[in-house]
């Protein structure tokens, strides 16, 4: 049985935390899609009782920050997890900040 959990996304109700990004917890071979923006999804993760330390793998699908930002803190709970994605996942990109002034990110 394949399950999919949406941890972080543009919308939630009730206890959930909605933001901008994506992290899909995939349950089928136990790996995460994507790891948000940051940490923050981790709550909703904790609140469904989603164990991602527990995963195989976390695959990066592209490397926007809203796909990849929340690697570290993921990482830090998750210990010696492998991370897949292509190649040129963690190259360095800009992105357009407040006012229009550029600003960089992994």
């Amino acid at each position: 049985m394949l399950r999919l959990v949406f941890l972080c996304d543009n919308l939630a109700e009730g206890p959930f935390v909605a933001q901008h990004g994506l992290a899909v917890w995939v349950e089928a071979e136990r790996f995460l899609w994507d790891s948000g923006p940051n940490g923050l999804w981790l709550d909703n993760s904790d609140r469904l009782g989603i164990a991602v330390e527990d995963a195989e793998a976390v695959l990066l699908s592209h490397g926007h920050y809203d796909h990849t930002g929340g690697l570290r803190a993921l990482l830090a709970k998750a210990g010696g997890l492998r991370v897949l994605g292509h190649p040129d996942v963690f190259s360095e990109r800009l992105s357009v900040r407040e006012y229009g002034s550029p600003g960089r990110y992994p």
